[in-house]
């Protein structure tokens, strides 16, 4: 296939998209569990809470970001194929860009590095982002989430303390709450890992030294954004995957005040390495604990 990297081990085979410059794909013991990437996001779908910060962030264009891979490189070595990215986030017709740099390191037990380091750039920079990170498509198999981390309720990186950090486990189904104006919704803050495993018992996982937090749902940001009632969504049959480096607090805009200073996501510079595995449930969390810190 034209523009993919293949890059094959014992018990998996990673793809990556050299048009688009990021992982599109990851097969673990011949069950596809990622089917697809779709790159680096800063958008969310708002909240009630959003009301004023909403407009600063649609007029700066972040849920219209564009994507321009300028150098994709890809060394081979004795254990590990090593590809680097350089790319920029733009939108269509606002003065601003993220200069972005990535590098993958894909071992031969199937275990990926994803480095990325994002600086924020122009004249017309927004005040604050939505969110910055990551999505990803997962096959709809990998239903059960397991995960290391606040739960098991949504969390926001102002409300959250309510939900203690502990390993749980839950259907992807049951993330998603149906307010009566659809929002972004299933956030899990202060995560080291996270896993999505099939009814074979395969998973793939995300694990990192430094907390994160992820989303997962059967609808897209972009439907959640453009739905004015719950019954006008369009419930996907895979898996849609929200893994953050960090998103903008909820405040109480709705009713009360804005986020507080400390939790305004503001648009500096950015550095993040994740771990991507597949794995079996049975060795998920050792091998989580293990990677996380490698």
């Amino acid at each position: 296939k034209s523009g993919i990297i293949y890059v094959e081990g014992r018990n998996f085979t990673a793809e990556f998209d050299r048009v688009h410059g990021y992982l599109s794909g990851y097969t673990w013991n011949g069950e596809r569990l990622i089917c697809k990437g779709l790159g680096l996001n800063f958008w969310r779908a708002p909240v009630d809470n959003d009301k004023n910060v909403a407009e600063i962030w649609e007029k700066a264009m972040l849920k219209a970001m564009t994507n321009l891979v300028e150098k994709v490189t890809v060394e081979e070595k004795e254990q590990e194929v090593v590809i680097s990215v350089s790319q920029i986030y733009a939108p269509i017709t606002v003065d601003w860009k993220i200069i972005v740099k990535a590098e993958y390191h894909i071992q031969a037990d199937g275990l990926i590095s994803m480095s990325y380091h994002g600086v924020p750039t122009g004249v017309q920079l927004p005040e604050s982002f939505p969110r910055i990170g990551m999505r990803f498509v997962l096959d709809k198999a990998c239903e059960q989430a397991v995960w290391y981390g606040r739960g098991p309720l949504e969390t926001y990186p102002d409300c959250k303390e309510g939900n203690a950090i502990g390993c749980w486990e839950k259907n992807v189904e049951d993330f998603y709450f149906p307010y009566v104006l659809p929002q972004e919704t299933g956030n899990h803050e202060d995560t080291r890992w996270a896993a999505f495993v099939t009814e074979a018992g395969n998973g793939i996982c995300i694990a990192s030294d430094k907390e994160f937090s992820f989303g997962a749902l059967h609808y897209t940001q972009e439907d959640l954004t453009q739905a004015t009632h719950t019954n006008e969504l369009h419930k996907t049959e895979n898996i849609q995957l929200s893994v953050d480096y960090a998103q903008h607090g909820l405040g109480s805009a709705s009713w009360g005040a804005e986020c507080l200073e400390k939790d305004k996501l503001y648009p500096e510079p950015f550095t993040f390495t994740w771990k991507i595995f597949g794995t079996g449930k049975e060795s998920l969390v050792e091998r989580a604990e293990q990677y996380r810190r490698k």
